[in-house]
């Protein structure tokens, strides 16, 4: 039998690849460095075949952000899905996939129970950062009954890459969302009834992913 993908091992796949796409520029930072002091010349013919080799990994930077009038923009790109394609996408394991714990009410100094914490106000920050995403556009764009899902993921390039990462890695554990191509985050069933249920906190929920380009 087999067993499911851990969604912490995917999300941990992803950052090492983004490592290794950074090697290149690590190790081209160092041989600067030893340049300058001298450690170690370089002709101009070795530093050309040096940037020749890193292209790919060039090309893959410059994709995830722009110039502009305010400086560099980094990009996060937007696509959609048919549901049916995302209901099919593998889920977490069965250990991970268990519904949220209920807090318990707490007694105040005076005695006074205060209710617990909602299943939404105990998700971390960048858990809420993706989820206020995907069910804002996902309404906005296609309505919660549509049979396209909404989706989003942040580039390599940028510096949210990694809160990105950690909040959808975290929401796939629970199947509220699941990650198709290009890294992108979409809401499952599960996830369309998450953000049904606790709609009035999400809407309240300030926005941090706005702008996206196409995928």
């Amino acid at each position: 039998m087999n067993q499911p993908s851990d969604p912490y091992d995917r999300n941990g796949e992803k950052m090492d690849d983004a490592i290794r796409g950074n090697l290149g520029f690590i190790f081209l930072f160092v041989l600067g460095v030893l340049h300058l002091l001298k450690v170690v010349t370089f002709d101009w013919p070795v530093i050309v075949v040096f940037l020749v080799a890193l292209l790919p990994s060039i090309s893959r930077l410059v994709d995830s952000f722009k110039a502009g009038k305010d400086g560099l923009e980094f990009k996060t790109r937007a696509g959609s899905k048919p549901a049916e394609e995302v209901e099919k996408a593998p889920k977490s394991s069965s250990h991970a996939a268990q519904p949220p714990a209920h807090q318990p009410a707490v007694a105040s100094p005076g005695g006074v129970q205060v209710p617990p914490a909602s299943d939404f106000a105990i998700l971390s920050d960048d858990q809420k950062m993706v989820l206020k995403a995907l069910w804002h556009f996902q309404k906005t764009t296609f309505g919660i009954n549509s049979p396209t899902r909404w989706g989003f993921t942040v580039g390599p390039g940028s510096p949210d890459y990694y809160r990105f990462l950690s909040g959808t890695g975290l929401l796939l554990a629970k199947d509220l969302i699941t990650i198709g191509d290009k890294g992108m985050g979409f809401l499952t069933s599960k996830g369309i009834d998450f953000c049904q249920s606790h709609e009035d906190e999400i809407d309240k929920y300030p926005p941090y992913y706005q702008k996206f380009r196409s995928a």
